[in-house]
């Protein structure tokens, strides 16, 4: 059985994790239709920046605290407290697991890679804007954009997993690690114009957004507005790979008989 299908497999015997695929595919672009249709009409979004501001904000409502982090932070450390990964380890290695929790990085990635898409030309449509004309290559850009942010995020969420391993302190630390961050980013760039796009979370948001110290985003088009300061994000998910690997490897696990 390879990788992929491993994860796929557990997926749709895990209920709750099946049950809240099927209420994320229906919701999200639903969700975001709607709260793009109540913003044109509240003036809040005008056509000229409708293409920078509704992309922008897709996938920062990807990585809120009701989607991304969800699949991962909850369903991939149930894993470890309900003794799924040591018996994996038993039967195939610490190798396989960890190459499968990458593959279900990349599964959530592509969920939410269609599901931007979906969502983006639901928006679109019922925005109510005559005058939008964006071409194909657009939403093949788009698409790729999205999988690379959120296979970033998760990877950034994966290290609490393996680490904290716990689903409610991985949930808790996340929204502690993510204010934290955001507050310091603040005041270095309010009080002393210094932009720490190195922090984790702000080296990610690089990715789709080139206006970062500002509260409301607008969506870089990540291979047209490319900038050498995104080396940080990608340099990161690297890093944080391979270390993590490193680390998997000589930490303990729950005993099978525990």
């Amino acid at each position: 059985m390879s990788i992929i299908q491993f994860e796929i497999k557990k997926i749709i015997e895990r209920k709750s994790l099946l049950i809240f695929l099927v209420v994320t595919v229906l919701l999200f672009p639903a969700l975001m239709a709607v709260g793009t249709h109540v913003s044109v009409h509240s003036n809040q979004i005008s056509e000229g920046l409708f293409m920078e501001e509704v992309p922008y904000y897709i996938i920062r409502f990807s990585q809120s605290y009701f989607f991304i982090p969800v699949y991962i932070l909850i369903f991939s450390s149930q894993e470890f407290s309900g003794g799924h990964v040591s018996r994996v380890v038993f039967l195939k290695s610490r190798k396989f697991y960890f190459a499968s929790k990458i593959a279900y990085c990349c599964l959530i990635s592509f969920l939410f890679s269609f599901l931007g898409l979906a969502a983006l030309l639901l928006s679109k449509q019922f925005s109510g804007f005559t005058g939008l004309l964006v071409s194909p290559a657009f939403y093949v850009e788009y698409v790729v954009s999205v999988f690379i942010s959120s296979f970033a995020f998760s990877i950034l969420l994966l290290v609490l997993v393996f680490v904290l391993r716990t689903p409610w302190i991985c949930f808790i630390f996340f929204i502690g690690w993510q204010t934290v961050e955001e507050i310091v980013f603040r005041i270095f760039y309010r009080l002393y114009n210094l932009k720490l796009v190195w922090l984790p979370f702000k080296s990610i948001q690089l990715l789709f957004n080139k206006t970062i110290e500002d509260t409301d985003g607008s969506y870089r088009r990540l291979f047209i507005e490319f900038d050498y300061i995104l080396i940080i994000p990608f340099a990161y998910i690297i890093i944080l790979i391979l270390a993590l690997y490193k680390y998997f490897l000589v930490s303990d696990l729950k005993s099978l008989s525990d």
